[in-house]
């Protein structure tokens, strides 16, 4: 994804929007909010329990915590592999005057027929 912002002078401070333009579609955003539940079995194998059933114990936070960045990094490269994002352009300062919806509207009365 690419970050960015657009400054603007507001009634006594300087406005900052941040926006995206760069953003994964509709399956690119389902394929990363899997890869989310994915990468919470944080758990590794830890023996053997008395029954001879595999013991798990928790991966170190650090751990968890370069896996789910590996697994963010591999999503990404792959949903652009697959061409599963939208390049779209830049925002574009407000032009003098407003915009055409800041405008106030003009009303006009009901007229009796």
């Amino acid at each position: 994804m690419t970050t960015k912002y657009i400054e603007r002078q507001g009634y006594q401070n300087t406005e900052v929007t941040v926006y995206e333009t760069r953003m994964p579609t509709d399956v690119g955003k389902f394929a990363a909010h899997l890869a989310q539940h994915f990468s919470i079995v944080a758990a590794q194998p830890d023996g053997e329990d008395t029954s001879g059933r595999q013991r798990l114990t928790l991966m170190h936070p650090a751990d968890v915590a370069k896996r789910a960045c590996d697994v963010a990094q591999a999503m990404w490269r792959e949903l652009a592999d697959r061409g599963w994002f939208l390049d779209l352009p830049d925002l574009k300062p407000k032009p003098p005057g407003g915009w055409p919806m800041d405008q106030p509207m003009q009303i006009q009365p009901n007229k009796k027929t």
